[in-house]
């Protein structure tokens, strides 16, 4: 167990799942698939905003921004394909 403040927020569970590895959502059965989705591509997005910091100090953190930044661009696009 574990306790993350650093995204500690009033909102909805998706937006904490998204956090989660994948099959932590399998517990909850009455949740928004569609909301977790989008909150998945929105914690990606954070996470690699934050490779461009100045202080950033994760080992390889550009190259993994530039990686994971291409992974919310290809999530957008399936994403837009779906809901077309």
């Amino acid at each position: 167990m574990f306790i993350d403040l650093e995204t500690c927020c009033l909102g909805p569970v998706e937006f904490d799942l998204a956090h989660a590895p994948g099959e932590v959502s399998d517990y909850y059965p009455g949740i928004d698939r569609d909301l977790l989705r989008e909150c998945r591509i929105l914690a990606l997005a954070m996470v690699t905003a934050w490779r461009w910091d100045r202080n950033d100090r994760l080992p390889n953190g550009r190259q993994l921004g530039i990686e994971w930044l291409g992974q919310v661009r290809a999530a957008i696009g399936r994403l837009s394909r779906l809901i077309g």
